[in-house]
């Protein structure tokens, strides 16, 4: 499984049996590939409430290498918007 998750409001917290860590803000993409196998935990450490979506995607090839990443995007001029994808 694919997971991506981004988040609208405050901030998630992610912890996993790799040694993967980090905190996901506002605005900013959290994406988590499964594959071979990953014991994640994700928690909302804040003293606000977290909004986020989140997508599960089932890979096109089974048994890749476990991964998590994150990603900040620039946001131009302070606006509330970030383009996730163009086509």
């Amino acid at each position: 499984m694919e997971i991506i998750a981004f988040v609208r409001q405050d901030a998630i917290t992610h912890r996993d049996d790799l040694g993967n860590e980090g905190r996901t803000e506002a605005g900013d993409v959290q994406v988590m590939s499964a594959g071979t196998g990953i014991t994640p935990a994700e928690a909302n450490l804040e003293p606000a409430t977290t909004a986020l979506f989140q997508i599960c995607i089932h890979p096109d090839r089974p048994g890749a290498t476990p991964a998590w990443g994150t990603r900040r995007f620039l946001r131009a001029g302070g606006e509330d918007f970030t383009v996730l994808a163009r086509g």
